[in-house]
C-alpha cells in the first residue's frame, strides 16, 4: 500500500510542476502580441501539458490497480487520490495564477496585431 500511495504523490507532483510551468509559459506567452506563431506556441504548451497530465494521471490508476484491498476501500484510496491529484491543480489556477483562463481565452480572441 505504501508504493501505491507512494506513486499517486509522485504523480501529483508532476502534475502540480506541469501545472505551474504551463501557467508561467502561457503568462509570457499572452503577453506577447497575438500572431500565427504565438498562436501555434500557445497550443503546443497546452498540449504538452495536457499530454503530461495524461501521463500522471496514467500513473494514479495504475497504482488504483495495484491497490490489493477490499472494494470500499479501495474506493476510498480512488477518492482520496483523484483529490490529492486535483488539488495542486485547482491551488496553481486558482490562487497562484487568478483569471488566467479568462486571460488566455480574451488573448485568443483579441484582434491580430
Amino acid at each position: 500500500m505504501i508504493y501505491e500511495v507512494f506513486l499517486v504523490i509522485c504523480s501529483a507532483i508532476v502534475c502540480a510542476l506541469a501545472t505551474e510551468l504551463h501557467c508561467r509559459l502561457q503568462m509570457k506567452q499572452i503577453a506577447k502580441s497575438k500572431t500565427a506563431k504565438n498562436l501555434f506556441i500557445h497550443y503546443l504548451i497546452a498540449v504538452g501539458c495536457f499530454i503530461v497530465t495524461l501521463g500522471s494521471a496514467q500513473v494514479l490508476f495504475h497504482a488504483y490497480s495495484l491497490a490489493d484491498i477490499p472494494n470500499m476501500q479501495r474506493m476510498i484510496f480512488l477518492v482520496i487520490s483523484s483529490l490529492v491529484f486535483v488539488m495542486p491543480i485547482v491551488f496553481i489556477t486558482g490562487w497562484r495564477y487568478p483569471n488566467i483562463l479568462a486571460k488566455m481565452e480574451k488573448w485568443r480572441d483579441s484582434e491580430k496585431s
